[in-house]
């Protein structure tokens, strides 16, 4: 397979896993999916193009080589865009339910904010110390659920060693019956 450079065109973006798909970690659709992504976004931005519509570009990319890469992409792609949406949305809806956080919110980030009189930009969020907070007890209380989603294979494949026969569905394991309830196997004995 090529250099995903020889591909854009860009010899200047970013050389991700010595630049080819041939690296030995760089073989699998997610570390490949990943390099798609993030060769596509570096020369985008490089550009001045925006971000938000290269996603089409990506996935059309990666499907020149196989569905599954072009897949791949669309999951990252999918996901990031699901995870972002669904905290900010419960991030509002937290904030909206309680007016005193909310309050404290733009007292303190007002405060830390160097420039009052405009409105904020990118540069400025690192020093958000608290709305970093909140977002983070967001993703505590209320995980984004694409992480638990079951996979499938596609084809016959192998997979650390065990094969796994095309449509078999892997999923998380249920570890106990009551995974709500504390009970350490030692205090069953």
């Amino acid at each position: 397979m090529p250099a995903l450079t020889e591909i854009f065109g860009d010899d200047s973006i970013l050389q991700f896993g010595g630049g080819t798909l041939g690296h030995p970690w760089g073989n699998a659709p997610g570390a490949v999916a990943n390099q798609v992504a993030l060769e596509a976004c570096v020369q985008a931005r490089n550009e001045g193009r925006d971000l938000a519509h290269e996603g089409n570009e990506i996935i059309h990319a990666a499907s020149k080589w196989s569905p599954e890469l072009a897949a791949a992409c669309e999951i990252l792609i999918l996901v990031g865009t699901e995870i972002t949406a669904t905290t900010i949305e419960w991030a509002m809806s937290l904030l909206l339910n309680h007016p005193d956080v909310m309050k404290k919110t733009r007292v303190v980030e007002l405060d830390t904010h160097d420039r009052k009189d405009c409105l904020m930009e990118e540069s400025d969020f690192p020093k958000l110390q608290y709305l970093q907070s909140i977002i983070s007890e967001t993703l505590r209380l209320f995980p984004a659920a694409p992480v638990l989603v079951p996979h499938m294979s596609s084809d016959n494949c192998q997979i650390g060693g065990f094969k796994q026969a095309r449509h078999y569905q892997q999923a998380r394991q249920k570890v106990k019956k009551k995974p709500n309830s504390p009970t350490p196997s030692f205090l069953s004995r």
